[in-house]
């Protein structure tokens, strides 16, 4: 029995399970969080960006910035997406797998500036991705706060 435990230890060494099970806890507890509403709201976490610091023109800098490099990804994003395109019309799929690589990057990208344009918008720093959500699903494009 020993020799099964020994075993067993130096396995899980090998693989590192412990880290593996504690990453995968985390991922799991945040994708939770994420898209179940589980996030505490501490009153005061969501705070105006002027009380945070920021001067009204650092804001319109920033915003200004932000649009900017948003329409850059958003061109690069179907840029390649037309490239990606012409990789599978050409049976060229391995530069069709980076390409899709390259896709998801821009999408990353433009989803950070988009938020952080929607948070200047709201002027609000520390908005939930469920705001952001229902901001991009129009509903509530009535509110002029």
């Amino acid at each position: 029995m020993r020799i099964v435990k020994k075993v067993g230890k130096i396995t899980r060494g090998a693989f590192a399970y412990d880290q593996v099970k504690g990453d995968a806890n985390f991922i799991v507890r945040y994708v939770k969080k994420l898209f179940g509403g589980g996030w505490s709201k501490v009153k005061g976490e969501a705070k105006p960006m002027n009380e945070a610091g920021y001067s009204k023109e650092q804001i319109l800098a920033a915003r200004r910035s932000f649009r900017i490099i948003f329409s850059i990804y958003v061109v690069m994003f179907f840029a390649v997406l037309v490239y990606l395109a012409y990789n599978i019309a050409h049976a060229d799929y391995l530069l069709a797998v980076a390409c899709l690589a390259l896709l998801l990057l821009c999408v990353a990208q433009a989803f950070k500036y988009h938020f952080w344009l929607f948070q200047i918008k709201k002027n609000k720093l520390g908005c939930t991705f469920s705001e952001w959500f229902d901001h991009v699903l129009a509903k509530d494009r009535g509110d002029k706060s």
